[in-house]
């Protein structure tokens, strides 16, 4: 899955009213015995739409979650809004210039969000935390700036599977399922 956090929506990490909950999760039914208080991490928010997981979806202005269950990529474009960045990252200025990022949400620890940030902060904070409640098997979380080929390569682009990869002349992933149900209709048809 592909969520793009420059253009989120007005509803994206707003948490679902209690008794609204369109499917009683592990968050909610945890809620409802706690006394209907849920840790912030457990609490049901609405999630980012998901975008097609190809390089189109790769904006200069883009900051993106892409996840595969089993690692976490952030893709940040070269152009990024710094509030942006701000608001869904811890930023750490290093010697020369350089700067380590790491991604707010990642704990349970609401005290990461303090009453100074912004709501869009608060959201991208829900969001993650949503993101890896739905992941247990998370293993790697990597941040990846544009331009960083040699990451980029090893772990953003496998997790593009609607991209045709012209040089081993795999087929994108819509083009496997059409020769799979191809298959299918042949052995059925015969």
């Amino acid at each position: 899955k592909v969520y793009s956090f420059h253009d989120l929506s007005d509803f994206a990490g707003v948490p679902y009213p209690m008794n609204q909950n369109p499917v009683i999760g592990v968050g909610s039914l945890a809620a409802q015995q706690a006394g209907g208080v849920a840790a912030p991490f457990e609490e049901p928010c609405v999630l980012p739409l998901t975008n097609p997981c190809s390089s189109e979806v790769l904006d200069e202005s883009g900051l993106l979650v892409v996840t595969d269950g089993k690692q976490l990529v952030v893709w940040m474009g070269t152009n990024v809004d710094p509030e942006l960045i701000q608001d869904a990252m811890i930023v750490e200025n290093l010697s020369e210039g350089r700067a380590a990022y790491k991604l707010r949400g990642l704990t349970a620890d609401t005290s990461m969000v303090s009453d100074a940030d912004s709501d869009r902060c608060r959201r991208i904070v829900r969001i993650i935390q949503r993101i890896l409640a739905q992941s247990p098997y998370l293993r790697r979380l990597v941040i990846i700036q544009r331009g960083d080929r040699p990451s980029e390569t090893k772990y953003l682009f496998p997790l593009l599977v609607e991209d045709r990869v012209s040089a081993t002349g795999a087929w994108s992933y819509v083009e496997f399922l059409r020769h799979v149900h191809r298959k299918i209709m042949d052995k059925i048809a015969s």
